[in-house]
């Protein structure tokens, strides 16, 4: 019997947090390329517009690779979701023990007996369902939330790389919310990635702080 394998979700969102950093990394030192072209007193501005004009146009082809490679990883992981939730794994113990206990009494249980239930079968589709089928009331409703809807997440992260490919190199400003997703769909497959996994390098804090003048009309 195939097995859920979370940890190959982990691995193609580790990937492309990667990928995430290289992008944050090239824009950050094109910026830095443009500052000193623009703080030079001996360029006219007619020449300076010039060379931040190929310097744009280089940042774009650079980038490039990096869009198309996470492109690529998001398309090996939704085959990997995918995978996962057509996989009918019952071969845990405890998941006999949680139908017993589900289907043994008339009331919904404790909510921090059921989200436990839920929170070790994170990333089980099939199993999560066949809780579900036997649990009551409020019991039911929580297990159901914790089923990932695998088609709708990845679609919206398909359209948020594809706005970040599209407006690039001043779309970058999106990435934290890139992140964010990644971190959720992890989660929701029961995988907590760490600081290291996330971590986008030291120009993200400048993405973060573009965001939130963008929120509050600075820009």
């Amino acid at each position: 019997m195939n097995k859920v394998d979370t940890k190959a979700v982990r691995e193609k969102i580790v990937d492309m947090m990667g990928e995430l950093r290289k992008i944050i990394t090239l824009y950050i030192s094109n910026n830095e390329k443009a500052a000193a072209i623009e703080e030079s007193t001996a360029f006219s501005r007619v020449y300076k517009d010039e060379q931040l004009a190929r310097l744009k146009e280089t940042l774009k082809g650079e980038a490039r690779t990096r869009l198309d490679s996470l492109q690529r990883n998001y398309e090996k992981l939704v085959e990997v979701l995918k995978a996962n939730d057509s996989v009918y794994d019952f071969s845990d113990p405890e998941f006999t023990a949680c139908v017993a206990l589900l289907s043994a009494t008339d009331q919904p249980l404790q909510m921090e007996t059921i989200s436990g239930i839920a929170k070790k079968f994170l990333g089980h589709r099939q199993v999560l369902l066949a809780l579900a089928e036997v649990a009551k009331e409020t019991n039911k409703v929580v297990l159901k939330k914790k089923v990932f809807n695998t088609e709708a997440e990845a679609e919206k992260l398909q359209q948020s790389i594809i706005s970040l490919d599209i407006g690039f190199p001043e779309s970058v400003i999106s990435i934290p919310s890139i992140r964010a997703e990644l971190i959720g769909i992890a989660r929701a497959c029961g995988e907590e990635l760490t600081e290291k996994d996330t971590d986008l390098g030291t120009g993200y804090q400048d993405i973060m702080n573009s965001q939130i003048r963008v929120a509050m009309g600075l820009n």
